[in-house]
């Protein structure tokens, strides 16, 4: 195929599929990488917050949290669910 002979709406097609696969790459990567049970500094890198942010939505009981000792946990589908009405927003 000769590059003249492409049209712009081919090209808008493979773009789109291009970005589609880019997109699930790149959800499957993230949770993959990330383990079920965060700390707080994960859990507010995860969710794009701070970690100031973020206790205060555990605070506030938006975010569920589990204690461990001194440690403040994070179960990632907790998260997920905290952030999900975020997401639908947008």
């Amino acid at each position: 195929m000769n590059v003249a002979e492409v049209t712009l709406g081919e090209i808008v097609e493979r773009l789109d599929a291009l970005e589609r696969i880019l997109a699930r790459l790149s959800v499957a990567d993230t949770t993959a990488a990330t383990p079920d049970v965060l700390t707080r500094a994960e859990a507010a890198r995860y969710a794009r917050l701070s970690v100031r942010t973020l206790d205060e939505h555990v605070r506030s009981g938006a975010v569920r949290v589990a204690k461990r000792g001194n440690r403040v946990l994070i179960r990632r589908v907790d998260l997920d669910a905290f952030l999900a009405p975020a997401v639908r927003a947008c």
